[in-house]
């Protein structure tokens, strides 16, 4: 994960109803490769005609890209074969969605593409998902031989790689405790657990490989939001920020 952020720059998860900020600061945090590389962003946005708030958009579609959508390159002829060299791929690097709720919280936000490692998902999720008589610790051998970094058996090693205590501090969150990590059911939810994993009849599809970290937020206005932050296991790279339901 890169460097965070100070707590001069702290995510407006509480503050902001401008979802492109949220964006903005949740790329600085986990991205910041994209940034100071010429990088395009294309997006498009939507919500209901009947909104009281045209200027606060609840909802973004975003695309980073290698180059601008619109442009436009010369023919080249490669001098020995006379064959036309075709123009550099537009590389997509990350594309992904952001909601806002009409009042301002941050309700999801998820990245896919070549840095999310999303082929490489996609990729194992297949491997494992054709063999339903491995085991959890076969599928995960799988997963490490795939290039996995963060597989299930490196939690020590995945939660090194959050600088927890520097994460809270630039994203203004807190990381759940027992005492609060609780969901709907009253069942208590692990603060860094790793999901998506075979199911014990090995029946139906996964979610995903993920880690996901539960933390907290104190909002605006004495309010506080719980929200669940997933990443991918072969680089610990976040592909995802939602918003857990209230108890």
């Amino acid at each position: 994960m890169g460097a965070a952020i100070g707590a001069d720059q702290r995510i407006p998860f509480g503050t902001s109803t401008n979802v492109f900020s949220v964006t903005q600061a949740v790329l600085k945090v986990f991205y910041p490769e994209v940034f100071g590389k010429e990088r395009y962003l294309l997006f498009s946005a939507e919500q209901p005609v009947d909104s009281e708030t045209w200027g606060q958009f609840t909802r973004v579609d975003f695309t980073i890209k290698r180059f601008s959508w619109d442009m436009s390159w010369g023919v080249a002829i490669d001098g020995n074969t006379g064959k036309e060299i075709p123009p550099p791929e537009n590389t997509t690097f990350l594309k992904g969605q952001a909601w806002m709720w009409p009042h301002g919280d941050l309700r999801q936000l998820y990245f896919e593409g070549e840095l999310a490692h999303s082929k490489e998902n996609k990729a194992i999720e297949k491997i494992v998902e054709s063999h339903p008589e491995w085991s959890d610790e076969r599928a995960g051998r799988a997963l490490t031989e795939a290039g996995a970094v963060y597989g299930p058996a490196n939690k020590d090693g995945f939660t090194r790689s959050l600088r927890l205590p520097e994460l809270e501090k630039s994203l203004g969150l807190t990381i759940l405790s027992a005492d609060n990590s609780k969901g709907v059911d009253a069942t208590t939810m692990p603060s860094i657990e790793f999901e998506g994993w075979t199911n014990s009849e090995h029946d139906g599809s996964f979610t995903g490989f993920v880690w996901t970290v539960r933390m907290d937020a104190g909002l605006v206005g004495g309010r506080a939001r719980k929200y669940a932050f997933d990443f991918e296991p072969f680089e610990g790279k976040l592909i995802g920020i939602f918003q857990l339901p209230r108890d």
